[in-house]
C-alpha cells in the first residue's frame, strides 16, 4: 500500500468575519446567487440612494433542517417594508457619535443608512449568513463594516 505524498495542499476552512471587500463579496457569490436592488431614500429633504446585494429568492434558501429544529425561515434575505421605514428614520436622526444596535439586521438597509448617518453601528441576527450581507452592503455604501453579532432570539 503506498501513502499518497504529502503536498501540503489542504486548506483551513474560510472564516468568513475575517474577509472584507472583494474577499467577503467572492465568498458570497460563491454561496448565493446575488442581485442588486437600489432604494431610495429622502430624509430630512435629502434623498440618499442605497444599492444593496440579495440573495435572487430567498425562498431558495429554506433549510428543513433549520425548519424542523426551530421553525426557522430566511425572513433576512427579503427587503421588508419596516426595514426602508428604520433605514428613513435613522438616516435622517442625529448621530453624533450615538450608539444603535440593530436586533434582526437583515440585508442590512437600516444598518448601511445608519453607518452612513454616523452612527456607531452594532448589527444582529438570528441567521450568521443576515451578518455577512449586512456588513458587505455597508462597506459597499459606505466604505465601512458595522460591528456584527450573532442573537438567538429564543435564548
Amino acid at each position: 500500500m503506498s501513502v499518497p505524498p504529502n503536498d501540503n495542499t489542504t486548506t483551513a476552512p474560510i472564516n468568513p468575519y475575517e474577509l472584507h471587500g472583494a474577499e467577503l463579496e467572492e465568498w458570497l457569490d460563491r454561496k448565493f446567487i446575488l442581485v442588486d436592488e437600489r432604494i431610495a431614500l429622502t430624509a430630512n429633504g435629502v434623498a440618499t440612494e442605497f444599492a444593496l446585494r440579495k440573495p435572487q429568492n430567498a425562498d431558495e434558501l429554506i433549510s428543513e433542517a433549520d425548519y424542523v429544529i426551530d421553525e426557522r425561515l430566511p425572513y433576512w434575505a427579503d427587503l421588508w417594508p419596516a426595514a426602508r421605514l428604520l433605514a428613513t428614520t435613522v438616516l435622517g436622526a442625529e448621530s453624533s457619535s450615538r450608539s444603535l444596535l440593530e436586533l434582526g439586521c437583515g440585508l442590512g438597509l437600516a444598518t448601511a443608512a445608519a453607518v452612513h448617518a454616523g452612527f456607531l453601528v452594532t448589527s444582529t441576527d438570528y441567521y450568521e449568513d443576515a451578518l455577512h450581507v449586512a456588513r458587505f452592503n455597508s462597506a459597499r455604501v459606505n466604505g465601512k463594516e458595522p460591528n456584527v453579532r450573532m442573537v438567538d432570539w429564543r435564548a
